[in-house]
C-alpha cells in the first residue's frame, strides 16, 4: 500500500509541473519608428501575470522573446510591451559630474519617444497565441 500511495505522490507531481503556467510561445517580429529600422534597444512583453520575456533589438531591427531561456518565447496572453533604447556610453562621465547634476554629454538617446519606455504609456498591447507569432512594433510620434 505505501508503495501505491507513493507512486501516486509521484504522479500527481509529474503532472503538476507547470501548473499556474499557460504555457509560453515564440514571439518575434521587426521595430521601426516612422518607417524607419529601429537598429537597438530591448522589447519588453509584460504578461498579466508571471515572468516577462524580453528581446534585444538586432541591427536589422528584427527582435526574439526570451523568458527562462533564449528564444523560448513569451506566456500565452494579453501583454503590456514596452522598450528601452541603447546603453548608455558614460565615457567621462565623473561622480563629481553626478553630484553637480550634470548630465552625460554622450548619453544615447533612444531612437523613439519617451512614452514607449514603460508598459504604462507605451500604449502597445498584444495578444502571445499560441504556436508561433510575428508581431512587428511600429512606433509612432
Amino acid at each position: 500500500m505505501a508503495v501505491i500511495k507513493g507512486g501516486m505522490l509521484v504522479l500527481g507531481l509529474a503532472l503538476c509541473v507547470g501548473c499556474g503556467d499557460r504555457g509560453r510561445a515564440p514571439v518575434q517580429g521587426r521595430v521601426t519608428f516612422e518607417g524607419e529600422i529601429v537598429t537597438e534597444g530591448v522589447v519588453y512583453f509584460v504578461p498579466e501575470s508571471g515572468p516577462s520575456a524580453s528581446g534585444m533589438i538586432s541591427e536589422e531591427g528584427t527582435y526574439q522573446l526570451s523568458t527562462h531561456s533564449a528564444g523560448d518565447g513569451a506566456i500565452v496572453g494579453p501583454h503590456q510591451v514596452y522598450l528601452s533604447g541603447p546603453p548608455t556610453d558614460l565615457g567621462n562621465y565623473t561622480l563629481d559630474d553626478y553630484a553637480a547634476n550634470k548630465a552625460p554629454e554622450d548619453q544615447a538617446r533612444p531612437a523613439f519617444p519617451q512614452k514607449y519606455l514603460s508598459p504604462q504609456t507605451s500604449g502597445l498591447r498584444f495578444e502571445v497565441k499560441p504556436g508561433s507569432n510575428v508581431i512587428d512594433l511600429a512606433l509612432e510620434k
